[in-house]
């Protein structure tokens, strides 16, 4: 029995295992024992929604692997039930139990009763819905997830529009401090106070958000941060996505070692010091991708776009001269490389970003729609091609699952075919990481065909209006 009095079965206890192991290493470069992941574990421990979620959101990838779940199939008709029942219907069964109790926290907060709900505890659940909606759920599914979680941010994160409540410094000194890692442990009598761990969670929310945006779903968590903290995107040529979540992220550079305490190794600190730069590089990157997303919808408003336009070109200009040294580092990474060190693991798999943005941007911009290649495009082709393959040496598959959407660029916007081939078949690896993989390798085919045969780029938003299986 858990600490939160949630009764767990054996096959419970071994999905905790592979989430504490393998699952926290497949989206987290981080040491497992240290990562986000396992201080959501913690989180875990007093709510039993988040423990809930744990056990759906890894069980139904175990059921995956094991090929006891056929995502979109009726299990009856293609497997024998004996095998599958079980461990499929107690995953599926954490996942529907978990939502009825978030309806009723909803429900509470809706009705006036939040100040009795963890901050820490809504947030955690928050984002492993949305994971377990990006990984197994529909698109629909995630949309109305990302609608719900900007109302609570709306609702419960108010206090960031009170600067004082977010340090500019990250509090706590040189010692640990869990006072100001988690909400559950603030000192009695203090100022009301977003926790570090909730903020770092408040920009993890806003990336899923940021990812969505370009398949037209979402948009509202990112843009309500935004509001909340007193910055409006795209309203302003001199708009800077490097700063964008400065101070959340800021503010919660010290979590793991005020989580930790003594115990926290130099080592992961001397580590979350060096992979600050590269992690505030992605940030930037997604972002950007919001941005684009709005431009996007602009162009098919038929409304003039020439000061988003610039507002983005802008803001990629000034994200790639603000990070020229990671991004020269990357450049100067080989297959030689070590892919062991956490730092070039990060380069490899966060870099791919700053140049999809770039084909993102320019795909949509573009003065003509034929298939002809600039010298920009290229070059963002080949840096991410280079990060790509070293990554795919050092960790197949596994590095493939973090870069899916760069990759996703890359095949829409080649005109190398062993590239474009190689790009296809890592799509076709990934499909034992979930059904999305499968069906954006398809969407992938069928609009690579279309462009050949029409002799220009098709409109993306259109695609997937048409159909969503684009989604990575």
């Amino acid at each position: 029995m858990g600490a939160n009095s949630l009764e767990l079965t054996t096959y419970d206890h071994e999905v905790i295992r592979y989430y504490r192991t393998s699952f926290s290493e497949l989206y987290h470069t981080k040491n497992p024992r240290y990562s986000l992941f396992s201080v959501m574990l913690t989180v875990a421990e007093r709510s039993p929604i988040v423990m809930h979620l744990i056990l759906a959101l890894a069980g139904r990838e175990i059921d995956l692997k094991r090929g006891d779940l056929i995502e979109g199939e009726g299990e009856e008709e293609h497997r024998d039930a004996r095998l599958i029942s079980k461990p499929k219907s107690r995953a599926l069964h954490h996942y529907s139990t978990a939502l009825g109790l978030m309806a009723e926290v909803v429900g509470h907060m809706q009705g006036g009763e939040a100040g009795g709900v963890d901050p820490d505890c809504i947030l955690t659940a928050l984002y492993l819905m949305l994971m377990y909606e990006r990984m197994f759920g529909s698109e629909q599914g995630l949309a109305n997830h990302l609608a719900g979680a900007a109302i609570i941010v709306r609702q419960h994160c108010a206090d960031l529009a009170r600067p004082r409540l977010l340090a500019r410094e990250p509090p706590g000194g040189t010692a640990p401090d869990q006072h100001v890692a988690f909400s559950r442990t603030a000192q009695p009598g203090s100022e009301p106070q977003i926790s570090q761990y909730s903020a770092r969670l408040l920009v993890r929310v806003a990336f899923l958000d940021a990812e969505a945006t370009s398949y037209g779903i979402g948009g509202e968590v990112i843009g309500t941060l935004y509001k909340v903290m007193g910055r409006q995107v795209g309203s302003s040529t001199a708009f800077s996505p490097q700063h964008g979540f400065e101070s959340l992220e800021r503010y919660a550079v010290t979590l793991y070692r005020n989580v930790w305490g003594e115990s926290y190794p130099q080592t992961e600190l001397a580590e979350d010091i060096e992979n600050r730069p590269v992690f505030a590089l992605l940030s930037a990157c997604l972002q950007i991708r919001f941005m684009i997303s709005q431009l996007s919808n602009i162009l098919d408003r038929g409304e003039d776009a020439s000061q988003p336009i610039s507002s983005v070109q802008y803001a990629i200009q000034a994200t790639g001269e603000h990070f020229a040294d990671l991004l020269a580092r990357a450049n100067g990474l080989s297959l030689a490389t070590d892919g062991s060190r956490c730092f070039v693991a990060n380069l490899r798999f966060i870099v791919p970003y700053y140049h999809s943005v770039i084909l993102e941007f320019l795909r949509l911009t573009a003065a003509s729609p034929g298939l002809e290649l600039d010298g920009r495009q290229r070059a963002a082709l080949r840096g991410i091609m280079n990060l790509a393959v070293q990554a795919f040496r050092h960790e197949g598959d596994k590095a493939m699952l973090r870069i899916a959407r760069p990759l996703f660029m890359v095949a829409l916007e080649t005109d190398d075919v062993l590239h474009r081939e190689w790009v296809i078949e890592r799509f076709k690896g990934l499909g034992s990481f979930g059904a999305r993989f499968g069906r954006a390798r398809e969407f992938l085919l069928r609009t690579i065909d279309m462009q050949q045969a029409l002799g220009r780029r098709v409109d993306l938003q259109e695609r997937f209006r048409i159909s969503l299986e684009g989604i990575i």
